[in-house]
């Protein structure tokens, strides 16, 4: 149960993990689902990178797709093993999955967009962002400094989807 307050909320590529949904069966069907977040904690990165909440840092956990709606489950834990969970919290959204486009270096994304909320603590996010899905793993663009759409996807976190 999270009765702290939020000291500082940033989210790169490992909040949205996953992201979209269509109209097109097709897409909602390849992105429906779960997908599991490759946990990589970085005590160096957490004032950065990662939701705080006083002293412990919540890494995203897994997000789950139905329909328009989504779910993200952040973990906090005890040490780098990824494996001691000490805490979770989730919060919840809609999305909408835009148009294709082709990026500088030749690839092909989806543009995303999300809006992403926690009730208790009264948080709601508008998230612009791009996603590529490559053999069961999906990547997320670079986060900008000014919020805008990424140009760029961040190869060094991934999602897993979930069978």
């Amino acid at each position: 149960m999270i009765k702290m307050r939020v000291i500082g909320v940033m989210f790169v590529c490992g909040f949205l993990g996953a992201c979209g949904a269509s109209n097109d069966t097709q897409e909602e069907a390849f992105l429906s689902g779960t997908w599991k977040h490759v946990c990589k904690v970085d005590r160096s990165l957490e004032a950065k990178n990662k939701t705080t909440i006083e002293t412990a840092v919540y890494y995203p956990d897994t997000t789950t797709y139905t329909d328009s709606e989504v779910t993200i489950k952040y973990v906090s834990y005890e040490s780098n093993n990824c494996i001691d969970e000490v805490d979770d919290f989730y919060m919840t959204g809609t999305y909408i999955i835009g148009d294709s486009k082709f990026l500088d270096d030749g690839l092909e994304v989806k543009n995303i967009d999300l809006v992403i909320s926690h009730t208790e603590m009264d948080i709601t996010f508008e998230i612009a962002q791009i996603i590529l899905i490559e053999q069961g793993y999906l990547y997320e663009g670079v986060e900008n400094a000014d919020g805008s759409r990424p140009t760029e996807i961040y190869f060094d976190s991934w999602s897993e989807k979930q069978l």
